[in-house]
């Protein structure tokens, strides 16, 4: 067998905790947890556009003990609207604003903001042993992080 690419994380990555996930919405990407309560993000595709990109690192802090990545549907925040009045509105904003109706987003302290359509990107889930944390790559945000007085050892995530 004939690898067709290589590629070095240059530090050593924990057993068992690897997942790949469509960040992006699109592009496959590969996460990992290293030993150093890191886990670091491989995206290949973004080689041409940003050489700093391509490998990102996310700092947990705590020992990961599992990781795994599943479609959730994110809105995003594409900028504040300038316009107070619904009238001066554009019908792309005024469509923004019933989406941020919709999921509750001034109960969030965002109300003001415009949210491009809900996309199926794809959530970093990581867990540790005394939480669990959802993490949007794209967006560089938590979507949740939830204390589990257990820990996790094992996460499985479907639709």
């Amino acid at each position: 067998m004939v690898p067709s690419f290589q590629f070095s994380l240059n530090t050593p990555i924990i057993h068992g905790l690897v997942t790949i996930g469509k960040f992006d919405g699109k592009h496959p990407s590969l996460a990992c947890a290293t030993g150093t309560d890191n886990i670091i993000i491989h995206s290949p595709h973004l080689h041409d556009t940003d050489i700093k990109r391509e490998v990102r690192q996310l700092s947990v802090n705590r020992e990961i003990t599992a990781l795994t990545s599943g479609s959730w549907p994110l809105p995003t925040i594409e900028a504040r609207l300038e316009a107070k009045d619904d009238n001066k509105l554009s019908a792309e904003a005024i469509e923004g604003r019933q989406i941020a109706k919709d999921v509750e987003i001034s109960s969030l302290g965002l109300s003001g903001m415009k949210l491009k359509k809900t996309s199926e990107r794809d959530a970093l889930l990581v867990g540790t042993k005394t939480n669990l944390l959802c993490y949007d790559v794209e967006e560089n945000a938590d979507l949740f992080y939830k204390d589990v007085p257990d820990g996790l050892n094992a996460i499985a995530f479907g639709k």
